[in-house]
């Protein structure tokens, strides 16, 4: 098997078995945040989105890393920041529960990109020493 393929076994899989459980432990305190009276919440998580857009993330990431893709790092900075202003709607009213809503993407958003970079600098010494 390729040494390409521990690279992505380590960023994609073993990544996502990382972030899923503490994604839901998050989730579950960032839900244990009373939210404003009258400010209306939404719940409307569909628990496949999440680990679906991980899984092809830390896969892009492992990539541009390390296949050392120019502008990778900005590719990767602008993707944390499209999808956080993607959540606008949910914190943009500076509540509690707003805030901590944010704060666990955010955090699952860095994991999920330690992995991938993690991943592609794997793939970047293989290729550049011949040692995983």
């Amino acid at each position: 098997m390729s040494r390409y393929v521990w690279a992505y076994i380590l960023s994609v899989a073993i990544g996502g078995v990382g972030t899923y459980p503490i994604g839901r432990l998050l989730h579950y305190f960032a839900d244990k945040v009373p939210p404003v009276p009258g400010v209306d919440v939404p719940k409307t998580l569909m628990p496949w989105i999440a680990p679906t857009i991980g899984v092809i993330e830390r896969a892009v990431f492992t990539t541009l890393v390390g296949w050392e893709v120019s502008g990778s790092a900005a590719f990767i900075s602008v993707w944390i920041a499209t999808k956080t202003i993607g959540g606008w709607g949910n914190w943009n009213r500076w509540t509690a529960h707003g805030r901590a809503a944010l704060l666990v993407g955010l955090m699952l958003s860095a994991l999920s990109a330690l992995f991938g970079i993690i991943g592609g600098l794997m793939i970047l010494r293989y290729r550049h020493t011949g040692k995983l």
